[in-house]
């Protein structure tokens, strides 16, 4: 008995090797920092996209921090190569909760799910 195999090949533009299987790989996203902040003082948190395996997702990467009751809202944007990159706000000097969240978005085409994650965290006065 004969066996045939069909192989079917992207030409260039046609989306590559992730066009077929793109959004399949989940990814998580870790956001560290210190449960309090001393008022004045900068907020500093490491970000990292988690796969299963020893990947390293690829994407766009927006952290933003925000104070509860909606009168603070910092955004940055950046590029993630799929290391550990750490954020700093300017200085918070108003006192409550805050939040830091960050947000992976992966290429159309790529084979990463889109995912999100979150940090709460507390901006006391000084001496607190």
């Amino acid at each position: 008995p004969r066996s045939s195999i069909k192989i079917q090949t992207a030409e260039p533009g046609e989306g590559g090797a992730n066009a077929s299987y793109p959004g399949t790989v989940e990814t998580s996203v870790s956001v560290e920092g210190d449960d309090r902040v001393t008022s004045g003082e900068e907020q500093t948190v490491v970000v990292e996209v988690q796969v299963a395996g020893d990947a390293r997702p690829q994407g766009r990467l927006t952290v933003v921090f925000t104070r509860q009751g909606g009168d603070y809202r910092e955004e940055r944007t950046m590029t993630y190569t799929g290391r550990p990159v750490v954020v700093r706000s300017s200085s918070l000097g108003q006192n409550g909760r805050y939040l830091a969240t960050a947000t992976f978005d992966a290429p159309d085409d790529a084979v990463w799910q889109d995912s999100q994650g979150q940090f709460a965290f507390q901006v006391v006065g000084k001496g607190s």
